[in-house]
């Protein structure tokens, strides 16, 4: 019985650790994933304007694919 005991708590153990470690589910790739590199702000004919730089990951890997 003592045996049993031990099985049943590392079948537990083994569950919790895979139920902590399987957080990728929701992930996602950093080449997918439009990143703002600057923002501004202007007063233009009575009325806020905003402008943001966006820096695409997936299009820089790509150009710097290339050899020298």
């Amino acid at each position: 019985m003592k045996w049993m005991k031990r099985i049943t708590a590392l079948i537990l153990l083994h569950i919790v650790i895979m139920l902590l470690l399987s957080g990728c589910w929701s992930r996602r790739e950093l080449n997918d994933l439009a990143i703002a590199v600057a923002a501004g702000v202007d007063w233009v004919e009575g009325r806020y304007r905003l402008t943001v730089q966006v820096a695409n990951p997936g299009q820089l890997t790509a150009k710097r694919s290339g050899g020298p």
